[in-house]
């Protein structure tokens, strides 16, 4: 029996992917795939299994897609990639959970979004075959910086998006 985790996952990518909803911003929050990460102490970790299981059930089903998962962080000013491992990265989490993505091959929108931002390494993140991107930029409207931590599946060097 399939446990809930990889029911909503593989049922999101299917509908994202059969009905082209991807080729926009195709995402789904963590807290929406599993109730149990709702709790911001969580995200991490549940934002780890869940692309954990999304490349998992690419594989099985051989999907073409881009997966990758968006950690949203938060500043009032301006102060790069601070952080080096999981535990720097969550004192610094905006109040938004981390989403899962989907990207087709070559998908513009993810090429764009990786020219505007800086590959770093983050430590101990336990995933083989990741790219982290790291952006931020200031948003007057918000009067804060928007930063985000991009955890991007290996699928992405294969498709040579960037």
């Amino acid at each position: 029996m399939k446990e809930k985790l990889e029911k909503v996952i593989e049922a999101w990518l299917t509908k994202t992917i059969n009905e082209d909803i991807w080729k926009g911003h195709a995402d789904i929050h963590i807290d929406e795939i599993d109730g149990r990460f709702k709790d911001k102490s969580r995200w991490l970790v549940g934002g780890k299994a869940c692309l954990e299981k999304a490349i998992e059930i690419r594989k099985k089903f051989s999907l073409p897609c881009i997966l990758t998962l968006n950690i949203e962080l938060t500043s009032e000013d301006f102060i790069g990639a601070n952080f080096r491992n999981y535990s720097d990265i969550e004192s610094q989490l905006s109040w938004t959970p981390p989403s899962l993505y989907v990207f087709p091959p070559h998908s513009e929108i993810l090429a764009d979004a990786i020219r505007e931002s800086q590959q770093i390494i983050v430590e101990d993140i336990g995933i083989d075959s990741l790219d982290c991107y790291y952006y931020e930029s200031f948003v007057p409207d918000h009067l804060e910086y928007d930063r985000w931590l991009w955890l991007i599946s290996s699928v992405a060097q294969l498709y040579k998006v960037i």
